[in-house]
């Protein structure tokens, strides 16, 4: 018996995709783009694989949301440039027009590099009626708490469910693409009953979608193995899990430690914590040796540091605790810079520095691995292919 929390599980037959782009899945504060990077370098990979045809649909409420904020950014602006004209007397004839004009250009450039097509839902289709019931019971994608909130989920819900419907799609699979757990219960319950849906997931889940579906392979399979392969690349305390057995964590440390001194602009100090490893992400068969992707994530903060005179006390000019240290992988890392303090010998007055988070950050690193797998044996002759930095996001 199917259940709202089992999605249906089609079989890899149709090697035509169509993916739908939900808010939090492109959002990024990094410039003004309405893409972040994950979703520019998935889409460009998938563009190298010619045994797969791929449509990427972004839901007009997805577009017109991350135009509003950017826009809202643009006109932040205008106080900079007003200070800098006044700093060089000299008008630099920026306009909040201007800004907003720019913005559109770049917003319709992005939309042409990487084939977006803008989807307006049938307006007429969707049942107002119901959509306002379940806002009122709070029902998914609706925020279960006092607030009413998930309207722009719901209609991203409904442009999906139309596409599952739509002619032209009849040969595709369909899937969603969002990190809202809320929207993926509710795309579960409502397309449990069509074949041509894959479960909405994340980037790196519709990255193990594509290969599945351009290896033929049946995604039941995929997901059973796939957790088997997470257990083997990495289990606390196994030292024969991959991740130990071929020195990740050392690897990290010797090849890449400079990349944990990289700042944002206008800051003085990076906090970097401890990572988190992504679950396996099935990349390709080659007979039957299966090929994994893990993907390491070193959350971080950034903070700008300020100065002001007078007397130090045990309370006053800390780093923050957490920042990274020589060991990558500790619970507690040490600090990454000391503070400037004053000596309780000499009882010198020096500057008490304050520090302010400016940019939170995450540093990725993709471990890609190989393993033979049989029913039989399970997973055998285990080898680490390549170990890639992926850079630094700020937001």
């Amino acid at each position: 018996m199917v259940t709202d929390e089992e999605p249906v599980v089609p079989l890899a037959k149709s090697k035509k995709l169509v993916v739908v782009f939900d808010t939090n899945s492109i959002f990024t504060e990094s410039g003004f783009y309405i893409l972040n990077d994950e979703v520019k370098r998935l889409i460009q990979e998938t563009r190298e694989n010619t045994s797969l045809q791929v449509t990427w649909l972004l839901p007009s409420v997805v577009l017109q949301e991350r135009i509003f904020r950017l826009q809202q950014k643009a006109s932040s602006l205008l106080d900079r440039v007003s200070s800098i004209s006044d700093l060089i007397d000299h008008d630099l004839d920026v306009t909040e027009e201007v800004l907003l004009e720019a913005l559109d250009r770049r917003v319709q450039q992005t939309l042409k590099n990487f084939e977006l097509e803008i989807r307006e839902p049938n307006w007429a289709d969707i049942d107002l009626k119901q959509m306002v019931a379940d806002s009122t019971d709070r029902l998914p994608p609706f925020n279960p708490g006092n607030s009413e909130k998930g309207f722009r989920d719901a209609v991203v819900l409904e442009t999906y469910m139309q596409i599952l419907e739509e002619p032209r799609f009849a040969d595709h699979h369909a899937v969603l693409l969002t990190a809202d757990e809320l929207l993926r219960k509710a795309v579960i319950k409502r397309a449990k009953a069509y074949d041509n849906q894959y479960p909405p997931g994340s980037i790196e889940d519709i990255r193990g979608t594509i290969a599945t579906i351009s290896e033929e392979l049946e995604l039941e399979l995929v997901k059973r193995i796939s957790s088997i392969a997470t257990a083997l690349f990495f289990t606390l305390g196994d030292p024969n899990s991959i991740f130990t057995r071929f020195g990740i964590p050392a690897r990290i440390q010797n090849e890449y430690e400079s990349t944990f001194l990289s700042l944002p602009p206008g800051a003085d100090l990076r906090n970097t914590y401890t990572p988190s490893i992504n679950p396996s992400r099935f990349v390709q068969k080659e007979e039957a040796r299966f090929h994994w992707s893990n993907q390491i994530v070193f959350p971080s903060v950034a903070y700008r540091i300020t100065y002001s005179i007078g007397p130090t006390s045990s309370s006053l000019g800390l780093p923050p605790s957490g920042s990274y240290s020589t060991d990558l992988f500790s619970d507690e890392p040490g600090l990454s810079s000391s503070s400037t303090g004053y000596s309780s010998s000499s009882g010198f007055m020096l500057p008490n520095p304050s520090y302010t988070p400016i940019s939170n950050g995450r540093t990725l690193f993709d471990v890609v691995w190989t393993a033979v797998y049989s029913e039989v044996d399970g997973f055998t002759d285990p080898q680490v292919e390549e170990l890639i930095f992926r850079g630094t996001e700020w937001s």
